[in-house]
């Protein structure tokens, strides 16, 4: 399960300070869970940096 923290400073998820996020959504509910939906900004290794891989 990933850990998820809201800082002063922003959104750190497992450790690492997300900067480049949208559309965050906050519900709790009653069994003490949290769910967190959220929008995320950035490169994704495999899919962006495709001079690294061959799809063919």
């Amino acid at each position: 399960m990933n850990t998820f923290e809201v800082r002063k400073d922003g959104l750190y998820i497992n450790g690492a300070k997300v900067s480049a996020f949208n559309n965050l959504k906050i519900e709790s509910d009653a069994d003490g869970l949290t769910k967190l939906s959220i929008t995320l900004y950035g490169e994704l290794k495999g899919i962006d940096d495709q001079n690294s891989y061959s799809f063919v």
